[in-house]
Protein backbone atom coordinates (compact mmCIF):
# COMPACT_ATOMS: atom_id res chain seq x y z
CA UNK A 1 0.00 0.00 0.00
CA UNK A 2 2.91 2.55 0.44
CA UNK A 3 4.10 1.56 -2.94
CA UNK A 4 0.45 2.34 -4.22
CA UNK A 5 0.63 5.43 -2.61
CA UNK A 6 3.98 6.34 -3.56
CA UNK A 7 3.21 5.84 -7.05
CA UNK A 8 -0.02 7.95 -6.80
CA UNK A 9 2.19 11.11 -5.39
CA UNK A 10 4.55 10.39 -8.21
CA UNK A 11 2.52 10.87 -10.94
CA UNK A 12 0.50 13.85 -9.51
CA UNK A 13 4.09 15.82 -9.33
CA UNK A 14 4.91 15.10 -13.19
CA UNK A 15 1.84 16.46 -14.42
CA UNK A 16 1.73 19.59 -12.35
CA UNK A 17 5.18 19.93 -13.39
CA UNK A 18 4.29 19.58 -17.06
CA UNK A 19 1.15 21.63 -17.25
CA UNK A 20 0.23 24.81 -15.34
CA UNK A 21 -2.18 24.78 -12.45
CA UNK A 22 -4.53 27.51 -13.47
CA UNK A 23 -5.73 24.88 -16.04
CA UNK A 24 -6.94 22.15 -13.60
CA UNK A 25 -10.62 21.62 -12.44
CA UNK A 26 -11.38 18.89 -9.82
CA UNK A 27 -14.09 15.96 -10.76
CA UNK A 28 -15.97 13.56 -9.34
CA UNK A 29 -17.46 10.65 -11.64
CA UNK A 30 -19.93 7.97 -10.89
CA UNK A 31 -20.33 4.70 -13.68
CA UNK A 32 -22.00 1.80 -13.89
CA UNK A 33 -22.53 -1.12 -16.87
CA UNK A 34 -21.45 -4.66 -18.04
CA UNK A 35 -18.27 -7.08 -16.89
CA UNK A 36 -17.36 -10.00 -18.43
CA UNK A 37 -15.11 -11.67 -16.13
CA UNK A 38 -12.47 -14.16 -18.65
CA UNK A 39 -12.07 -17.82 -17.77
CA UNK A 40 -10.14 -18.27 -14.88
CA UNK A 41 -7.34 -20.47 -15.06
CA UNK A 42 -6.40 -22.46 -12.03
CA UNK A 43 -2.94 -23.79 -10.72
CA UNK A 44 -3.97 -26.05 -8.37
CA UNK A 45 -1.17 -28.53 -6.66
CA UNK A 46 -3.18 -31.17 -6.68
CA UNK A 47 -4.20 -31.66 -10.27
CA UNK A 48 -7.87 -31.21 -10.22
CA UNK A 49 -9.26 -28.03 -10.25
CA UNK A 50 -8.26 -26.77 -14.10
CA UNK A 51 -10.77 -23.41 -14.53
CA UNK A 52 -13.55 -20.98 -13.79
CA UNK A 53 -15.68 -19.88 -16.14
CA UNK A 54 -18.39 -16.98 -15.70
CA UNK A 55 -21.74 -15.40 -16.67
CA UNK A 56 -21.65 -11.99 -17.87
CA UNK A 57 -21.87 -9.95 -14.64
CA UNK A 58 -21.80 -5.69 -13.56
CA UNK A 59 -19.83 -2.98 -12.70
CA UNK A 60 -20.20 -0.12 -10.65
CA UNK A 61 -17.93 2.81 -9.34
CA UNK A 62 -16.84 6.10 -9.19
CA UNK A 63 -13.78 8.62 -9.29
CA UNK A 64 -12.34 11.85 -7.94
CA UNK A 65 -9.71 13.68 -10.44
CA UNK A 66 -8.22 16.32 -12.06
CA UNK A 67 -8.65 17.91 -15.19
CA UNK A 68 -5.35 19.43 -15.94
CA UNK A 69 -5.36 21.06 -19.24
CA UNK A 70 -7.33 19.96 -22.16
CA UNK A 71 -5.74 16.73 -22.69
CA UNK A 72 -4.42 15.63 -19.73
CA UNK A 73 -5.85 14.21 -16.54
CA UNK A 74 -5.60 12.22 -13.41
CA UNK A 75 -7.86 10.60 -10.92
CA UNK A 76 -8.18 8.11 -8.05
CA UNK A 77 -10.98 5.12 -8.83
CA UNK A 78 -13.19 2.64 -6.89
CA UNK A 79 -14.92 -0.26 -8.69
CA UNK A 80 -16.63 -3.24 -7.62
CA UNK A 81 -17.33 -5.93 -10.24
CA UNK A 82 -19.66 -9.22 -9.30
CA UNK A 83 -19.80 -12.12 -11.62
CA UNK A 84 -21.75 -15.72 -10.85
CA UNK A 85 -20.35 -18.62 -11.57
CA UNK A 86 -20.90 -20.32 -14.89
CA UNK A 87 -19.01 -23.67 -15.17
CA UNK A 88 -15.90 -25.39 -12.97
CA UNK A 89 -13.92 -27.35 -14.89
CA UNK A 90 -12.69 -30.46 -12.54
CA UNK A 91 -10.17 -33.37 -13.95
CA UNK A 92 -10.83 -32.05 -17.38
CA UNK A 93 -14.64 -32.49 -17.35
CA UNK A 94 -16.85 -29.32 -16.88
CA UNK A 95 -20.25 -29.26 -14.22
CA UNK A 96 -22.65 -26.43 -13.46
CA UNK A 97 -21.24 -24.17 -10.89
CA UNK A 98 -22.53 -22.35 -7.48
CA UNK A 99 -21.02 -18.58 -6.45
CA UNK A 100 -19.34 -15.94 -7.61
CA UNK A 101 -16.38 -13.94 -7.71
CA UNK A 102 -16.34 -10.31 -6.50
CA UNK A 103 -13.90 -7.39 -6.82
CA UNK A 104 -13.22 -4.01 -5.37
CA UNK A 105 -10.52 -2.00 -7.43
CA UNK A 106 -8.49 0.86 -5.58
CA UNK A 107 -7.01 2.39 -9.02
CA UNK A 108 -4.69 5.24 -9.66
CA UNK A 109 -5.63 6.50 -13.50
CA UNK A 110 -4.01 8.67 -15.84
CA UNK A 111 -6.21 9.53 -19.18
CA UNK A 112 -5.22 11.63 -22.14
CA UNK A 113 -7.81 13.41 -24.14
CA UNK A 114 -7.97 14.52 -27.71
CA UNK A 115 -9.14 17.61 -27.04
CA UNK A 116 -11.17 19.31 -30.26
CA UNK A 117 -13.45 21.82 -31.27
CA UNK A 118 -16.62 19.49 -31.21
CA UNK A 119 -18.56 18.40 -28.07
CA UNK A 120 -17.40 14.62 -28.22
CA UNK A 121 -13.78 13.74 -26.56
CA UNK A 122 -12.13 10.26 -27.19
CA UNK A 123 -9.37 9.35 -24.66
CA UNK A 124 -6.81 7.01 -23.78
CA UNK A 125 -5.76 5.72 -20.70
CA UNK A 126 -4.13 3.38 -18.01
CA UNK A 127 -4.21 2.73 -14.02
CA UNK A 128 -2.70 0.79 -11.62
CA UNK A 129 -3.80 -0.23 -8.24
CA UNK A 130 -4.44 -2.77 -5.68
CA UNK A 131 -8.00 -5.04 -5.71
CA UNK A 132 -9.37 -7.58 -2.88
CA UNK A 133 -10.93 -10.36 -5.27
CA UNK A 134 -13.09 -12.99 -3.74
CA UNK A 135 -14.48 -16.49 -4.47
CA UNK A 136 -17.89 -16.49 -2.54
CA UNK A 137 -19.19 -20.05 -1.79
CA UNK A 138 -18.36 -21.66 -5.13
CA UNK A 139 -19.78 -25.06 -5.51
CA UNK A 140 -19.89 -28.15 -7.95
CA UNK A 141 -22.02 -31.25 -7.38
CA UNK A 142 -23.11 -29.63 -4.44
CA UNK A 143 -19.92 -29.63 -2.77
CA UNK A 144 -18.03 -26.58 -1.65
CA UNK A 145 -14.77 -26.02 -3.43
CA UNK A 146 -13.80 -22.76 -2.85
CA UNK A 147 -14.49 -19.78 -0.20
CA UNK A 148 -11.80 -17.31 0.18
CA UNK A 149 -10.12 -13.86 -1.15
CA UNK A 150 -6.94 -12.07 -2.26
CA UNK A 151 -5.44 -8.68 -1.78
CA UNK A 152 -3.62 -8.21 -5.72
CA UNK A 153 -1.69 -5.66 -7.55
CA UNK A 154 -4.20 -4.62 -10.09
CA UNK A 155 -3.77 -3.15 -13.62
CA UNK A 156 -5.77 -1.56 -16.44
CA UNK A 157 -6.27 -0.04 -19.72
CA UNK A 158 -8.97 1.52 -21.32
CA UNK A 159 -10.63 4.07 -24.34
CA UNK A 160 -13.84 6.03 -23.98
CA UNK A 161 -15.70 9.35 -25.92
CA UNK A 162 -17.42 11.72 -23.68
CA UNK A 163 -19.84 14.10 -24.88
CA UNK A 164 -19.83 17.46 -23.27
CA UNK A 165 -23.54 18.13 -22.23
CA UNK A 166 -22.76 20.96 -20.46
CA UNK A 167 -19.51 23.60 -20.17
CA UNK A 168 -19.27 21.17 -16.31
CA UNK A 169 -21.12 17.82 -17.36
CA UNK A 170 -20.20 14.92 -19.57
CA UNK A 171 -21.08 11.96 -20.75
CA UNK A 172 -18.91 8.94 -21.58
CA UNK A 173 -19.02 5.65 -23.28
CA UNK A 174 -15.98 3.83 -21.53
CA UNK A 175 -14.17 0.30 -22.17
CA UNK A 176 -11.90 -1.01 -19.86
CA UNK A 177 -9.72 -4.26 -19.70
CA UNK A 178 -8.48 -5.03 -16.19
CA UNK A 179 -7.34 -7.56 -14.42
CA UNK A 180 -4.82 -8.37 -11.14
CA UNK A 181 -1.89 -10.87 -10.87
CA UNK A 182 -2.89 -14.26 -9.56
CA UNK A 183 -4.74 -14.61 -6.38
CA UNK A 184 -3.49 -17.07 -3.69
CA UNK A 185 -6.69 -18.97 -2.39
CA UNK A 186 -6.89 -22.12 0.03
CA UNK A 187 -9.52 -24.28 -1.21
CA UNK A 188 -11.98 -26.02 0.87
CA UNK A 189 -9.72 -29.05 0.67
CA UNK A 190 -6.54 -27.05 2.54
CA UNK A 191 -4.67 -26.62 -1.03
CA UNK A 192 -3.27 -23.39 -2.16
CA UNK A 193 -4.08 -22.69 -5.71
CA UNK A 194 -3.48 -20.18 -7.93
CA UNK A 195 -6.23 -18.02 -10.04
CA UNK A 196 -5.87 -15.71 -12.44
CA UNK A 197 -8.42 -12.87 -12.84
CA UNK A 198 -9.19 -10.38 -16.02
CA UNK A 199 -12.55 -8.78 -17.26
CA UNK A 200 -13.68 -6.62 -20.19
CA UNK A 201 -15.92 -3.95 -18.56
CA UNK A 202 -17.94 -1.51 -20.75
CA UNK A 203 -19.96 1.26 -18.84
CA UNK A 204 -21.50 4.62 -18.86
CA UNK A 205 -20.14 7.81 -16.66
CA UNK A 206 -21.31 10.68 -15.80
CA UNK A 207 -18.28 13.29 -14.86
CA UNK A 208 -19.12 16.60 -12.94
CA UNK A 209 -16.36 19.43 -12.98
CA UNK A 210 -16.25 21.75 -10.52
Amino acid sequence: MRAFNFMVIVVAALLLQLHPASAQRAYIEAHGGLNIAFDSDIDDPTGVFDSLSYDPGFAVGGAVGYQLNPNFRFEGEITYRRNELDEFEVSGSNFNADGEVDSVAFMANAFFDFANSTPWTPYLGAGLGVAVVEWDDVEVLGAKAIDDQDTVFAFQVGAGLGFEVTPNTTLSLDYRFFGTTDAHITDEAGDNDDISYLNSSVWLGLRFAF
